[in-house]
């Protein structure tokens, strides 16, 4: 699914060519008898790269505040800066670009002309709140119904109740870690995890990965060594995976939470709904991606994958209690290099720096 961009506006220009959005403050535009009706406009496709044009019934500014619910006067609609509006969008996820012009004139002080800090203003006001707030820009656009559900209102009281009563990791700044540190665009594989370690200071937000200074857990140290008995490379003394992370490797646990001490506390709470959101998201990708799936849980997601298009790489769970029967031999680094190179993308350097 590529990353869309703002098309074309639905506002008139000033002489001096900037755009100008009609706001509910103006007073109504004059009317003619022997007016004829705005045109109809048919939105061509919008080229790749770019948010689809708003789908307006005309054009000229009476269609536009028809659309934005607020009359269309001559004169006092504010202007804004077509790039700006663009970046706006963008880090903040947003696509209806009529709403946010419509929010900013509210929010504004009666200016002429919304600045960069108006139109950040009325973007956050229409940013999704609380668990929703920390998903990347590019991740939010994606799945943003998944965020808008009801069930993920159920989730994020939840978990805000949690945080209240008890123990809850990871830190709250990290629970889309994931998301931040491998970008939508750069995905290239995705290793499936359950949820996030229980120990204090044991999550960040990556499956399978521990901050530096944490002892590293057998399921990391078996991961090392098939790592080392399949490519080659050598186990650090550390469990950070976030050099993985940057190098294309989505480390998605599929509940993103969890209580202290209570292993899949968090499981059946709504964090499955939308952790299966992102995976559909990254299987609409048009090159290959390789889902690596270790251990049954992991395996069920398989239905949400279509392997057409992508790979599937399964082996039993790393854990000491499983990894003898069917985790080690498995040769899962090098069978993601192969399937990648088989697609034409360039290989993972599975190598850990020191």
């Amino acid at each position: 699914m590529s990353v869309s961009g703002v098309g074309g506006s639905p506002f008139p220009r000033d002489a001096a060519g900037a755009e100008e959005v009609p706001t509910a403050a103006s007073p109504p535009a004059p009317t003619s008898a022997a007016a004829a009706p705005d045109p109809p406009v048919v939105s061509a496709s919008p080229r790749p790269g770019r948010l689809a044009r708003p789908v307006l019934d005309g054009v000229g500014p009476a269609s536009a505040a028809r659309r934005a619910g607020a009359p269309a006067p001559p004169a006092g609609r504010p202007r804004y800066s077509r790039s700006v509006l663009r970046d706006v969008m963008r880090e903040h996820g947003l696509r209806d670009e009529v709403a946010l012009l419509r929010r900013a004139a509210e929010l504004g002080d009666g200016n002429r002309y919304l600045n960069r800090a108006e139109l950040e203003a009325a973007a956050r006001a229409l940013s999704l709140p609380g668990l929703a707030a920390g998903v990347p820009a590019d991740w939010r656009a994606r799945i943003r119904p998944a965020l808008e559900s009801a069930s993920f209102r159920d989730l994020d009281a939840f978990v805000a109740r949690e945080r209240r009563t008890s123990e809850v990791y990871p830190p709250a700044d990290l629970v889309w870690n994931a998301l931040r540190k491998t970008r939508f665009d750069d995905v290239k594989v995705v290793l499936v995890g359950q949820d996030p370690y229980h120990g204090e200071g044991e999550a960040m937000g990556l499956s399978f990965s521990l901050p530096r200074g944490v002892r590293v857990p057998s399921s990391l140290r078996n991961i090392y060594r098939e790592l080392e008995d399949d490519v080659g490379a050598a186990a650090p003394d550390h469990g950070d995976l976030t050099a993985w992370a940057e190098r294309g490797v989505l480390l998605l646990n599929t509940a993103l939470t969890v209580r202290a001490d209570e292993a899949g506390s968090h499981r059946g709470q709504g964090w499955e709904a939308v952790t299966d959101a992102i995976l559909k998201e990254v299987g609409k990708k048009d090159e290959r991606v390789v889902f690596v799936l270790l251990g049954a849980d992991a395996q069920r997601k398989a239905a949400l994958i279509d392997t057409s298009k992508h790979t599937i790489v399964t082996a039993a769970h790393p854990s000491g209690l499983s990894a003898n029967r069917g985790f080690f031999g498995s040769r899962p680094f090098s069978r993601v290099n192969e399937a990648l190179a088989d697609a034409g993308r360039a290989p993972i350097d599975w190598q850990l720096p020191p």
